[in-house]
């Protein structure tokens, strides 16, 4: 389940965490500043989305991920959203406390898709993206 708490208020975002949790689904609460970061976690967000796409404008930054990654403490699933285009994006992103990414544009405006997604997929299975806490010195290419 998307909860983007741009779009909800602070009432309906924890009734909503909580008919998720009772239907036995994770939900992913969307944010997009650090107010939104703190509503998200007083309500008991276990799974938060940084969206680096302004809502409003479409201008995507992914400097968001990279601010708001110290707020959201070590229990929580740190989702980095928008504008990621390439294996030493994740790379950064995953040294800094990111474990999960969502990519959509990215592919959609590429010539094949499924390519330039299996090609991501060797570029960090090959360092070690899905397996490793810390990423070091790795390299994409």
């Amino acid at each position: 389940m998307l909860l983007i708490v741009a779009a909800l208020g602070r009432r309906d975002l924890a009734t909503l965490l909580g008919r998720a949790a009772d239907l036995d689904l994770d939900a992913l609460v969307e944010v997009h500043d650090a107010a939104q970061l703190d509503v998200a976690l007083d309500a008991g967000a276990g799974i938060v989305g940084v969206n680096n796409r302004d809502l409003r404008t479409l201008t995507v930054d992914v400097g968001v991920s990279e601010r708001l990654v110290a707020g959201i403490p070590a229990g929580v699933i740190a989702v980095s959203e928008s504008g990621l285009r390439t294996c030493d994006d994740l790379l950064r992103l995953r040294g800094m406390g990111y474990r999960a990414f969502l990519i959509g544009e990215r592919f959609m405006t590429d010539a094949d898709p499924g390519a330039a997604l299996a090609r991501l997929l060797r570029e960090t299975a090959r360092v070690g993206v899905k397996s490793v806490p810390a990423i070091g010195g790795e390299r994409c290419s």
